[in-house]
């Protein structure tokens, strides 16, 4: 039923970004399934085996909450479709599937940084990866952008080579390590949310370090040369400012 939930939205032409997330969805659906050795039912599904779910994706999988938070939004889509375009009686008042987003720290790099990583001394196994952080970090793209660029997108650009992309968990991995190379040592102070309490800790800002960064750098770093936010707005693709 998921699958044919996700090819109803591709045939109503959402955005491949929103597929994307549809199908990790139904990834940790079915690891929920294996985990535990019972299948779901959109009919019997209630709140009970949703705090399970949560419980999987947290503890075992190990999710952000913010993460576990877009699977719940996902979820509610999907039980709303069963319900009003299968004629299926869900279980669950799908109200009553809350999730809560948390603030967190959204890093940027500073010219200096960037300076610094694009001189980094660095082995073979990272400077691929350091350069995809840059190519982001210089013309905004998202993880999932460049991981999809063709050689018919690129023009005149060093024979229309195509950067290779690791996968973004790998990435995400290696470029913690970039960052120490590069220097980016300093600590930064987050705020978890663990158990109900609020937890605050310093880490070194390479820590903090992922693909998706370089967004937060392209667009800060574009308002500070004197970008108008509604241009950036455009380039980014956002919906509201």
């Amino acid at each position: 039923m998921f699958e044919q939930h996700r090819q109803a939205l591709r045939a109503r032409g959402y955005a491949g970004h929103t597929l994307r997330q549809r199908k990790m969805l139904y990834s940790w659906l079915l690891g929920f399934e294996s985990n535990c050795g019972k299948l779901l039912d959109p009919t019997t599904y209630n709140l009970a085996t949703h705090d399970r779910v949560l419980g999987y994706l947290r503890f075992d999988r190990k999710l952000a909450p913010n993460t576990i938070a877009s699977f719940v939004r996902g979820l509610k889509v999907f039980l709303k479709w069963c319900r009003d375009e299968l004629g299926l009686p869900v279980a669950v008042e799908l109200r009553k599937l809350q999730s809560k987003h948390q603030n967190v720290v959204k890093m940027w790099l500073t010219a200096a940084y960037l300076d610094a990583l694009s001189t980094a001394i660095l082995p073979a196994h990272l400077v691929r990866v350091r350069d995809v952080l840059l190519f982001c970090c210089y013309t905004g793209l998202r993880y999932s952008d460049v991981f999809a660029l063709q050689p018919g997108h690129m023009h005149e650009w060093n024979g229309s080579r195509v950067l290779r992309v690791l996968a973004n968990q790998v990435m995400n991995c290696y470029l913690k390590k970039v960052g120490q190379y590069a220097g980016l040592t300093c600590d930064v102070v987050v705020t978890e949310l663990i158990a109900g309490e609020v937890v605050k800790k310093s880490v070194p800002k390479y820590e903090l370090l992922t693909s998706h960064t370089a967004r937060h750098t392209f667009a800060t770093q574009s308002l500070l040369r004197g970008m108008p936010v509604e241009v950036l707005q455009k380039i980014l693709g956002h919906k509201k400012i």
